[in-house]
């Protein structure tokens, strides 16, 4: 008896060690504004094993950078694209190299990310996010080439809704031009995109 007993309390023990190894779904995040990165990561990283893309890799902990685009993390669930460079300017006056590292900015780099991240994506029935920018209600004049990418980026998100709800992917876009807290200061924005990006993760 004793013998079997000590051999239950084993299994339980090395059960118990097996789960704590479980590795935690990957969320992965790509942006360029470090605070609201931050403020992501942070509400994302109580349930996810978060990486960061983009130029806010390497400040961002707990979240950890994730440089090596080729090498797909296993178990990514959510994909988070936050990124927002803006630049104005009439067309006469803004470079060809403007519009490329705009678009690439806020369009390009999102679509590549989720080109390589949609298997897992799909294999985990996961959760896209796009967070827009409460910069583009407004006339295009003198900012064509920010509006542009930006409308394009919405152009690609309802795509992806449609295109991917028989895989089981959700696509939510986050307007924080919606948000009540979207006229306040920076630190306050970025903490209620932050909440609505882990609201909108909760629901399964």
């Amino acid at each position: 008896m004793r013998h079997a007993s000590g051999d239950a309390t084993f299994g339980f023990s090395s059960l118990m060690e097996a789960t704590a190894m479980e590795p935690r779904p990957v969320a992965v995040v790509i942006g360029d504004s470090r605070r609201l990165v931050e403020a992501i990561v942070r509400s994302l990283a109580g349930s996810h094993d978060v990486r960061v893309a983009g130029d806010a890799a390497a400040a961002c902990p707990p979240g950890r950078p994730w440089t090596e685009l080729d090498r797909v993390p296993a178990g990514v669930e959510i994909l988070v694209h936050c990124a927002d460079v803006y630049a104005d300017g009439p067309l006469r006056e803004t470079s060809a190299q403007a519009w490329r590292e705009l678009y690439q900015a806020n369009l390009f780099g999102f679509a590549e990310l989720a080109h390589r991240l949609l298997p897992a994506l799909r294999a985990a029935r996961g959760h896209i996010i796009v967070v827009e920018s409460a910069r583009i209600t407004d006339s295009p004049v003198n900012r064509a080439a920010y509006v542009g990418s930006r409308a394009a980026l919405s152009v690609l998100t309802e795509a992806l809704r449609d295109e991917e709800e028989g895989h089981g992917v959700r696509v939510t876009v986050i307007d924080p031009a919606e948000d009540p807290a979207a006229g306040a200061p920076i630190p306050d924005r970025a903490e209620s995109i932050a909440g609505a990006v882990r609201s909108v993760t909760s629901l399964r």
